[in-house]
């Protein structure tokens, strides 16, 4: 444990966690042979103290808890700024979070003072070998990614925190918030997710089919393709699938489906159940995201027509957030379907959400689709639109201008290489 807490690691090693057998110690390793640190944390003094002893802390816990609006949040920070303790500031990410994930607040002066504080926090931390509980390193990965907030200062400062806590410290739902967090942000630590891999391993027979699933969904989104891990998760699916409901396997095939990892429980499985029940919207949307793309072949033939052609009869219960899910797999797939992009459009129309119309929109410019003149767009949207037509009109006049310089004088020379590419393909239909 020594050895390996000063930086040895053995030379067999494969860095990726693709094998489960056989243990080698590494740097991560060491911390589940040595004394587990106490949970600490520090004041604006720099001082080190244990979690919550204070009744100001725990005041300021419960006021973050209560308050019902993101602006009463970001009022009790900068009034008890010189009071907050790091699982106040934790606690005021997650609360932020959790009343509305899509919101201006981020772009709020104190959410950046708050990110500031909460920065030199983790710095002091490192700087002293100690740690946080697993919890509250757990809530803030899964709370800033909510937001947006993708600090690479805070998240290698996290990452950093949680090696020396180790992963296997962690319960299993707060290890699946975690990595979820560290997905969503796009700061994927090489270091957590292969813990990550061995921990799901070791526990995924008695871990609960909600974590387990969300585990899974975060090394997809991470695009961490470890194939053992994949086909050892779909086996012990297949031997517990009656505790799984229809809509965890359909995030399950989800997450198979971006891997390409073509297991028995996303190529039968998975299908033959659709066919047996009716599955909910948010689960359709799942499914119809996990088969969209027919050129992998993942389900039988003619499924995400199926899978579409229900959609648009319960079109009705789609929010903003399912159809802008349903148009990023759409676009992912390149399948524009002409009905579901008209769907959308109303969607767009009856609720007003900028995130999720705007992130509608880049799907309909993805697809290489015009959207309706009467989408609303927001005017950032409008305005970065009109920059991209006029830079291409002007590439489309600047390579005009070259070719009609590099044009033959005489119909014997032959043709130049860009003239050749002016042809266009015509197919008429039946």
């Amino acid at each position: 444990a020594n050895a390996a807490a000063a930086g040895y690691v053995f030379p067999a090693y494969s860095g990726w966690g693709t094998k489960f057998k056989k243990r080698k110690a590494t740097v991560v390793d060491s911390s589940r042979f040595l004394s587990k640190p106490k949970p600490v944390q520090v004041d604006e003094r720099g001082f080190f103290e244990n979690k919550e002893l204070t009744k100001v802390h725990q005041r300021l816990h419960q006021n973050l808890k209560r308050a019902t609006s993101q602006e009463k949040v970001l009022s009790i920070v900068k009034e008890e700024k010189g009071l907050l303790s790091t699982s106040n500031r934790v606690v005021a990410i997650t609360r932020l979070a959790s009343l509305d994930r899509h919101a201006e607040c981020v772009r709020d002066p104190r959410v950046e003072e708050l990110l500031k504080d909460l920065w030199e926090d983790l710095e002091a931390i490192n700087e002293s070998q100690v740690t946080l509980a697993p919890a509250t390193l757990a809530s803030l990965a899964l709370g800033m990614a909510r937001l947006g907030l993708r600090h690479p200062e805070i998240f290698r400062c996290l990452g950093q925190v949680v090696r020396r806590s180790g992963l296997w410290s962690f319960a299993d739902s707060e290890a699946a918030s975690l990595l979820e967090g560290f997905s969503r942000a796009r700061r994927c630590d090489e270091v957590i997710f292969q813990e990550g891999s061995r921990l799901i391993m070791a526990r995924m027979d008695r871990m609960e089919p909600k974590v387990l699933t969300t585990m899974m969904t975060a090394f997809a989104c991470a695009n961490i393709a470890i194939e053992t891990l994949f086909f050892a998760v779909g086996d012990c699916v297949l031997r517990r699938l009656d505790q799984w409901t229809l809509r965890q396997l359909a995030e399950l095939a989800d997450a198979f489906a971006r891997v390409r990892a073509r297991h028995t429980l996303l190529l039968d499985v998975v299908p033959s159940r659709c066919e047996k029940a009716i599955p909910s919207v948010e689960a359709l949307v799942l499914l119809f995201s996990a088969y969209v793309d027919s050129r992998q072949g993942f389900g039988p033939e003619g499924l995400r027509e199926e899978l579409a052609k229900q959609l648009l009869e319960r079109q009705g219960e789609l929010s903003a957030t399912l159809m802008r899910r349903l148009l990023q797999a759409a676009a992912r797939a390149r399948w524009p379907s002409h009905a579901l992009l008209e769907a959308a459009a109303k969607v767009a129309t009856r609720e007003a959400s900028t995130f999720e119309i705007d992130a509608m929109f880049d799907c309909f410019l993805q697809l290489r689709v015009v959207p309706p003149s009467d989408f609303p767009i927001s005017d950032e949207k409008k305005k970065h639109r009109e920059e991209r037509l006029k830079a291409r009109e002007e590439r489309q006049r600047r390579w005009k201008e070259e070719l009609q310089g590099e044009m033959p004088s005489t119909e014997e020379e032959p043709l130049p290489e860009k003239a050749l590419r002016t042809c266009r393909l015509r197919v008429e239909r039946d």
